[in-house]
């Protein structure tokens, strides 16, 4: 992806009113592929959401070309996937490495950038635009706390804090009847829970040297992770989201200042969602 890319992306999501990834899909849906129908998460869900489409469904270049669907010239969009990628090993006979490549686990995951089409941007569009969405399947925020594979230690605190250690984190979190909504805790607890898979991930921010661009740095990771989870779970409270958005808006300047670490958020945040998902490409 190039720099130029990067700031285009940037530049869309920052040109939204208020804080675009704290916002619902109420009006057209979650943003989903047209040919598979499955739901786009991560990454893709808070570039997706800072456009403005008529419409939830992508598709790619390769399948309308498949279905001879004509695409509008100048309206693709960049998306991202996480593509395995794999390292021949010191003591690995190309016979090995060939063989782990198509069994075995990959050593790491980069991303591949592509474009897709909102569907109201083909020749398609006419013809399904008044459709039904089909509602997408949310689960419960509580079975997504007591299924994560990540291990923490829950304590009852004054406040919602998180201490990272390195084998066990701790999570702190007043009662529930201290909140002024079911929505509002468990906001704050994913994003507590973001924080606890800080070491796990082994997440550090190029700049954390400087202590307070790297506590921004984490805290937008946890801000658009729990975003991401309440989207998971179908959690839309128009209360959140503003307080969130008044949380969040002391860091445009810098956003905008260094694009990048907005950026790095993103992809962290969807490092962590997979971690506490128990979804693969979590490293």
């Amino acid at each position: 992806m190039t720099d130029g890319q990067m700031k285009v992306i940037i530049n869309k999501i920052l040109a939204q009113d208020g804080v675009p990834w704290r916002r619902t899909f109420s009006k057209i849906g979650r943003p989903r592929n047209y040919n598979s129908k499955r739901f786009y998460h991560g990454i893709n869900l808070l570039l997706f959401h800072a456009m403005d489409y008529p419409s939830p469904d992508f598709i790619t270049f390769k399948k309308a070309m498949d279905e001879n669907i004509k695409l509008e010239k100048g309206k693709s969009i960049f998306a991202v996937a996480w593509i395995p990628k794999y390292k021949k090993k010191d003591n690995e006979s190309p016979a090995m490495f060939e063989d782990r490549k198509k069994h075995g686990k990959p050593n790491y995951f980069g991303l591949l950038f592509h474009n897709l089409w909102n569907i109201s941007n083909t020749s398609k569009w006419d013809e399904i635009k008044d459709e039904k969405v089909e509602a997408q399947t949310i689960i419960n925020p509580q079975t997504i706390i007591n299924l994560t594979p990540l291990q923490f230690t829950l304590i009852e605190s004054g406040k919602a804090k998180c201490i990272p250690n390195k084998k066990i984190p701790i999570i702190g979190m007043p009662p529930k009847a201290h909140f002024d909504s079911l929505e509002e805790y468990y906001e704050t607890f994913f994003h507590e829970m973001t924080h606890a898979t800080k070491n796990h991930l082994n997440r550090k921010y190029k700049d954390e040297a400087d202590i307070k661009e790297g506590y921004a740095a984490e805290e937008l990771v946890a801000e658009i992770c729990a975003w991401l989870l309440c989207q998971e779970s179908g959690i839309s409270n128009d209360t959140m989201i503003n307080n969130s958005a008044s949380y969040i808006a002391g860091w445009k300047a810098r956003i905008k200042n260094n694009p990048d670490v907005l950026f790095w958020a993103m992809i962290e945040a969807e490092k962590s969602l997979n971690y506490i998902m128990g979804r693969k490409n979590a490293k």
